[in-house]
């Protein structure tokens, strides 16, 4: 039975799945709500505006009697399946009702305008390639309820046990009876369908198989109409299986014959529910995640003689997972996120004769001299330039300096040193199914004249003899740098990049890209300038033997020509081709550390970097212009995320669906009116208690705040605070290329926090017992403003006016629940708006 007073709570696990980059899986997930033995706690957010946001808390204790949820049980159903770090998440559907579908599924995709493959809403179809379509009946033919249905195309020829339509959604409780109802109809006229409802199992931890066990209902058969409005009610019962392990559930309706011709079926009105009998059709109510996170810990206790088992898995959100993510050097960070063959950074110590992979893919790449002698390379350079800008500060370390006697020259063969790639099974590009590949090299020529003749970079041919295909980069006796293309019959294609970088010669550093398509597109960028060029040969899969950087290197008489002098950094591949936004992405972190890019695109860089693959709401930051992202290496990436939002002023947490949230300062600026208003008045949501505190340990009257980029110090004080609470510091660092906006950061401190305020430790509320506080409080999110009312005895209505910074929800298996809130202070100030023509971040003087 549904207690019409208490949401329907589903407590599900996904022991299918891994953290996977920390992605929320929408499929496969047990109920374990059948096992529920204590309170389920769950705490977002912080305490105060202030403080750091804290990783969100999941804590419940399940029944284990049978030992199904030990991990230590080799037997059990899910034996070898319970690990850290999978999806773990509590939901409430409010208004409660005996349909356990998402709205979207029950209804024929009221709401939505479209469905695109493999589904919008979790509507799946494999009959029908496009994955079906919302569509609003035309003519005489109308909905079963509602307005829209859910239409899909059944191909001619296709045999029994089609899956035409059906979700997988649906969090399975073994052992429990579930039923399933639906409305079709064939709506091809002169046709005839066979069909039969279906409820299906999946039963092993492979996330891409089909279901293991499938219950089909009795067939009925759909005979075509494009204008007789009527519908066809179909059920089926079944048994989700208590042995083998259950990984969740799905529930539609298949063929059930040979298709005799193309029919398009329409369906509507779909409701799963427990039990083993169709009921009465219901919308269900919306389904509200309460905690989504992933377990951390999974406790196992066994009492009463060993008798009575119990799990108590510890659930963490996103935020831990990123805590434990150490960052490294922005650039090398931007080079691993597009997943790199190898990268060589040659930035090992002094004294080195070979050099470690940043990927670890491949073995230490050796240097080799030719047979006239070593090209005196030294390891451990330091990073210099001619021009005070011309070195780069995307990565910190050392790079490999070539030195050689007779640099630049065709001929005589010279002394040199080289980086041997084929000795590591490195003979030339590696590519991916398309046959794209991308290389890059880092390099300044110190030399205080160009080359004489050449000097080469990078080199890659087939044999010896150059006329038998392959590829040279070096810079020829212009100081420009020139890609020259040898075609497998011998003819050469000369590339200049002088339209990228005129002189590449000239003491400074230039990086290099260039590519192919695994065909005839050719794409180089220079210090950040893409450009693509067609040659009309293929060259990349030659049966290349002699890949070198540093010389022509003739690698059977162990020759070497056209030497080159200077630094060298970054031999790097990817088997992919690299497109030209990416290229440019690349130089902008390598050159200046991504510096100048606004707050939310410095935001969502971190949060790629850490390899986060879920969802995320980045809102657009008001600080457009950050400093340098150049202390990244050794950070983690949470204390990362942390100091742009410190920067920004904005919040950022995990919402309680898991999607990680970015907003700006502006989100909270704007927020003038209270979501929602909690008191003792009429239409105001009823509290049980609230705990406030006049709160002097955030005052700050001395703000002094420091530009991360320069050093830095903006002072704002406030003598009148001072005389009243003596001097108190408040300090901030932000990294902001503004000087202005850290002037108004430190202005805007001064406003908020010179005086104390009221916050709100606690404001508890008691839904069970009030349960219009239900939907209200289900979709109550961090972040939002809020009113509390209270009227003391005698004595006027006083109100706090104050944004939620946690939440915390604490239910048992009593149906009793309470949530608590903690709240800050709106600022004392109201914000202004300025004219356009100021500066951006002069939004308001006590709002930087």
């Amino acid at each position: 039975m549904v207690n019409p007073n208490y949401p329907v709570i589903a407590e599900e696990w996904g022991p299918a799945w891994t953290a996977a980059g920390a992605a929320v899986p929408s499929t496969r997930w047990v109920n374990l709500i059948d096992r529920t033995l204590s309170q389920a706690s769950a705490r977002r957010g912080k305490q105060y505006e202030l403080d750091q946001p804290q990783a969100g808390e999941y804590g419940i204790t399940l029944g284990s009697q049978d030992g199904a949820l030990d991990p230590t049980n080799t037997a059990g159903p899910w034996a070898g399946k319970i690990q850290p770090y999978q999806p773990y998440r509590r939901r409430a559907q409010w208004p409660p009702t005996a349909n356990l579908l998402d709205a979207a599924i029950a209804t024929g995709g009221e709401g939505y305008a479209a469905m695109t493959w493999p589904g919008t809403f979790g509507v799946k179809s494999t009959s029908d390639v496009t994955g079906g379509v919302v569509a609003v009946p035309s003519g005489s033919l109308t909905a079963y309820q509602g307005t829209n249905t859910l239409r899909m195309a059944v191909k001619s020829g296709q045999g029994s046990g089609t899956r035409i339509a059906y979700t997988d959604t649906v969090a399975a409780r073994p052992g429990q009876t579930y039923t399933f109802q639906a409305r079709v109809r064939n709506i091809t006229d002169s046709t005839s369908l066979v069909v039969k409802p279906v409820i299906a199992f999946y039963g092993g931890a492979d996330t891409t198989s089909a279901p293991v066990t499938f219950i089909y209902g009795s067939t009925s058969t759909l005979t075509g109409s494009a204008s007789t409005n009527s519908w066809t009610l179909i059920t089926v019962t079944a048994t989700a299986p208590t042995t083998g392990g259950v990984y969740g559930m799905c529930a539609g309706f298949s063929t059930g014959a040979s298709v005799p011709s193309a029919i398009t079926v329409e369906s509507d009105a779909w409701q799963l529910e427990l039990g083993s009998a169709a009921t009465t059709w219901a919308a269900p109510g919306t389904w509200y995640p309460i905690f989504t996170g992933f377990t951390e810990r999974w406790p196992t206790t066994w009492t009463d003689g060993g008798t009575y088992g119990q799990v108590q898995p510890t659930g963490v959100d996103t935020f831990a997972l990123l805590s434990q993510v150490a960052l490294k050097d922005v650039f090398l960070e931007e080079i691993d996120s597009h997943s790199p063959r190898y990268c060589y950074t040659l930035a090992d110590a002094a004294g080195s004769t070979s050099f470690a992979d940043l990927t670890g893919q491949m073995p230490p790449i050796p240097a080799i001299n030719s047979k006239q002698g070593p090209g005196n390379w030294t390891a451990g350079t330091s990073i210099t330039s001619v021009s005070p800008t011309g070195a780069y500060t995307g990565s910190t370390g050392s790079v490999v300096n070539s030195n050689p006697v007779n640099p630049g020259k065709d001929s005589p063969a010279a002394s040199a040193t080289v980086l041997d790639l084929p000795s590591v099974g490195v003979t030339g590009p590696g590519y991916d199914s398309n046959g794209g590949w991308t290389r890059m090299l880092a390099f300044r020529w110190t030399d205080s004249l160009p080359p004489t003749n050449k000097a080469v970079l990078w080199e890659t041919r087939r044999t010896d003899a150059e006329a038998l295909g392959g590829y040279k980069v070096y810079i020829d006796s212009t100081g420009v740098l020139m890609i020259d293309f040898t075609a497998f019959g011998g003819s050469v294609t000369g590339l200049s990049t002088a339209t990228l970088a005129a002189n590449v010669a000239d003491g400074n550093w230039h990086l290099v890209m260039f590519a192919n398509d695994g065909n005839t597109l050719q794409r180089v960028c220079v210090d950040g300038h893409p450009m693509d060029v067609t040659i009309a040969f293929t060259w990349f899969n030659q049966s290349i033997r002699s890949d070198y950087v540093g010389a022509s290197y003739f690698n059977t008489t162990r020759n070497a020509y056209r030497v080159f002098k200077g630094d060298l950094a970054f031999v790097t591949e990817w088997p992919t081709l690299l497109s030209q936004a990416d290229m440019s992405a690349l130089y902008t972190t390598w050159k200046n550390s991504a510096a100048n890019e606004s707050s939310d695109a410095r935001y969502a860089r971190i949060l790629r970097y850490s390899g986060y693959k879920g969802a995320s709401t980045i809102g657009a930051g008001m600080t457009t212009a950050m400093g340098p992202a150049d202390g990244l290496s050794g950070m983690d990436a949470m204390s990362a995320l942390n100091d742009v939002v410190t920067t920004e002023n904005g919040e950022h947490f995990v919402a309680a669906d898991g999607t990680v949230v970015f907003r700006g300062r502006g989100a909270r600026y704007s927020a003038l009116t209270p979501a929602l208003i909690f008191g003792d008045g009429p239409g105001e949501l009823p509290f049980e208690d609230l705990q406030l505190d006049f709160d002097a340990t955030h005052l700050g009257n001395d703000v002094q705040v420091t530009q991360t980029p320069t050093g830095a110090v903006f002072t704002a004080k406030d003598t009148a605070s001072q005389a009243r609470y003596y001097s108190r510091t408040m300090t901030r660092s932000l990294n902001s290329a503004s000087a202005l906006e850290c002037q108004d950061a430190a202005n805007y401190l001064k406003g908020r926090y010179s005086q104390p305020l009221t916050r709100v430790q606690s404001l508890k509320l008691h839904p069970a017992a009030t349960p219009s506080l239900w939907p209200s409080l289900l979709a109550l999110e961090l972040g939002t403003r809020v009113r509390i009312n209270r009227r003391p005895p005698g004595a006027p209505m006083v109100s706090a006016e104050c944004f939620v910074e946690q939440i915390q929800w604490d239910m048992d298996g009593s149906g009793d629940a309470f949530v608590t809130l903690q709240c800050s202070p709106v600022d004392p100030a109201p914000y202004a708006q300025f004219s356009d023509t100021l500066p951006q971040f002069d939004v308001a003087v006590f709002a930087y």
